[in-house]
């Protein structure tokens, strides 16, 4: 007979609680904790060479060589951002991660298959825009406190065609509503009076991709993952173990309104194999602005954080639930499929558990047994980072407006808690829809 565990329902709505969060100060209120800012804080030093802009910011905390290296380039060849992390130890052995990307051209072109997606072998080509001929470099400093600052890079075609704002912060800071964080750069692309050859066309933006290992797509950046941004799309490249990426929002702004943007397949690239390209698709207009960043994943440096009353108070609400739900992966393994229609198409989500190796069936079980130690509260804080999810009244409502048969109420809200809160709301929202057309 299966063994089976009850998760209690709590007055708790999709309670996620991640530890370097919780903010004991926040005096520029960016939403960041002060003493986490403090141990992330880095030097920029900023160098300009002819067509080229060197940017070099180190980890301004700690014995042990920590430098994240922009060299940006912008000539007949395009514009080309060269990202390079290095970290030395006192051991002596050093880490390096190299990748770069490049904006070459703008093609001009008519949608003939109507994807909204350029295809060199399926869609009209109208026009294509080099990128090769750039105006000097504009330069200045924000000060974001009386120690850190933002430096801003605005480098342009001459024609005024297409136009990137950099951005380099040596802390977390806010622009234009966006957290910058210091382990990135973020490049806001303005493609503005192009001049259409066609009344029918769109524009797609050429993007060379480079590393000594392939780029893949990444379902949810490190940014939404913590809470920076949310709706972004990127591909990332891993190399000794550090993660580079190239990320954007999904949408963009064209003509003042939010336009969605498509992304082509990764392919290997036309004029060099060793290289990656995708079509970064824009819809038609006079101005167009959207917002990439590149960056690397996986730098913070952490330290617990202090834990206010009322938060404490609710870890020891919250610990007999995760005791439950912890034991409960171990022991619980199905795999069951939710098919949810509309009247255009089939939506298909299948939601799985597989079978846990027994290493991590331990850390499963360690993680349980120490819970159930007196100093849980400590044993957290060294976990310094940890992501809880409960079950709220309105998730039971929407969930009883269904008939069950057996267990399956239980298994399914199982299998719920291990997606994300967008993911469980898109599901039963979709859900409900269908419930709702079949009722009328």
């Amino acid at each position: 007979m299966r063994k089976k565990y009850f998760l209690p329902v709590l007055m708790i709505l999709l309670f996620s609680f991640n530890l370097r969060f919780v903010t004991a100060s926040d005096d520029d209120d960016d939403g960041i904790n002060d003493d986490f800012e403090e141990l992330n804080k880095r030097n920029v030093n900023i160098e300009f060479l002819a067509n080229e802009t060197e940017i070099t910011s180190i980890l301004k905390n700690g014995d042990n060589i920590d430098a994240i290296r922009y060299n940006i380039k912008y000539d007949e060849n395009g514009f080309r951002v060269e990202f390079r992390y290095e970290s030395v130890y006192d051991s002596g052995s050093e880490f390096e991660l190299e990748f770069s990307i490049e904006f070459q051209e703008i093609v001009e072109y008519v949608d003939t298959n109507e994807n909204g997606i350029f295809d060199s072998e399926r869609d009209f080509t109208v026009q294509i825009l080099l990128l090769d001929d750039f105006s000097p470099i504009n330069y200045s400093i924000i000060d974001i406190t009386n120690e850190t600052s933002l430096s801003y890079l605005r480098i342009a075609t001459k024609d005024n065609n297409f136009t990137t704002h950099i951005y380099i912060s040596e802390e977390f800071s806010v622009i234009n509503e966006t957290i910058i964080t210091p382990n990135q750069i973020k490049i806001n692309i303005e493609i503005n009076e192009f001049n259409f050859l066609d009344n029918s066309s769109q524009l797609a933006l050429y993007t060379k991709l480079n590393s000594g290992l392939e780029f893949e797509n990444d379902e949810e950046t490190e940014d939404e993952k913590e809470g920076y941004t949310f709706d972004e799309q990127s591909v990332s490249t891993t190399i000794n173990k550090y993660t580079g990426f190239f990320s954007w929002k999904e949408n963009a702004t064209i003509d003042d309104v939010s336009q969605e943007v498509l992304i082509s397949m990764l392919e290997v690239d036309d004029y060099d194999e060793d290289e990656q390209k995708i079509y970064i698709n824009y819809q038609r207009g006079d101005h167009i602005f959207h917002d990439p960043k590149v960056g690397i994943e996986g730098l913070w440096r952490l330290k617990g954080a202090f834990l206010p009353l009322t938060m404490i108070i609710v870890l020891i609400l919250i610990i007999g639930a995760i005791s439950a739900s912890l034991v409960y992966s171990v022991y619980h393994y199905t795999h069951s499929t939710i098919i949810l229609e509309d009247d255009n198409k089939n939506y298909r989500r299948k939601l799985s558990r597989k079978k846990i190796s027994h290493d991590e069936k331990t850390n499963l079980l360690n993680l349980h047994q120490m819970f159930e130690e007196e100093n849980v509260i400590e044993n957290l804080i060294e976990l310094e980072n940890l992501n809880i999810t409960a079950i709220s009244d309105d998730f039971m409502e929407k969930i009883n407006q269904f008939e069950w048969k057996a267990n399956d109420k239980d298994d399914f809200i199982t299998e719920m808690l291990s997606l994300t809160p967008y993911e469980r709301e898109s599901i039963l929202t979709k859900m409900l829809k269908r419930l709702n057309k079949t009722s009328n």
